[in-house]
């Protein structure tokens, strides 16, 4: 004969079984939709990646205190720039002008540093000043960026630069051609970074 007592832990034990079956499943089912949300997120983050034209340069470019951003990143920027159509020309200008005859990473490291000394508040606020800023770069110096028409390289470097591409560390603010160079100062005095093709460059 089954007392009361045993009849009542009967009763316990299969609430307390019933109650671990639901938790379970509950645990279970809360897991598979964390498992599905990320899968979602993961699926819109690729597809922005998919949209982003990269034979295009952006409207804008995205920084952070210490670096460019690529387009897919720009939730990550604390500050952001919009370009306009005449500094996108200056710059396919500076470049051709800078590395016509250089390899096309040295075109677009050339571009990096640019963009680089835009970023840093030791620097000009706009790509415009940037490049004309006094006797920073020979060619406006000398008139041949005034001369230069952009060849398809330039261009193309100078979108994939806008688009992240980096050649050269985003601490780099100088490049000079050893060879042809009157002035080394900047060899003497700053840390190499990178050899490309006939540039020297520096941070």
């Amino acid at each position: 004969m089954i007392s009361r007592l045993q009849m009542k832990k009967q009763g316990e034990s299969k609430t307390s079984e019933r109650f671990q079956l639901l938790f379970t499943r509950n645990l279970i089912a809360a897991e598979q939709a964390l498992v599905q949300q990320k899968a979602v997120k993961a699926e819109a983050a690729a597809e922005a990646v998919e949209t982003i034209d990269m034979s295009h340069p952006p409207n804008q470019i995205y920084f952070t205190r210490t670096e460019l951003l690529s387009q897919a990143n720009k939730d990550q920027a604390t500050w952001n720039y919009v370009l306009t159509d005449e500094e996108l020309h200056l710059l396919h200008k500076i470049v051709m002008a800078e590395a016509e005859g250089e390899p096309y990473e040295g075109k677009v490291a050339v571009a990096n540093v640019v963009l680089n000394r835009l970023r840093s508040a030791n620097y000009p606020d706009t790509i415009k000043e940037v490049i004309y800023q006094k006797s920073q770069f020979s060619p406006v110096q000398n008139g041949r960026m005034d001369r230069v028409t952009p060849n398809e390289d330039s261009i193309r470097a100078v979108t994939e630069a806008l688009h992240g591409r980096k050649e050269v560390s985003d601490d780099t603010y100088y490049f000079l051609s050893l060879s042809l160079a009157t002035d080394l100062t900047v060899a003497h005095t700053k840390s190499k970074t990178k050899e490309i093709g006939n540039h020297t460059f520096y941070k």
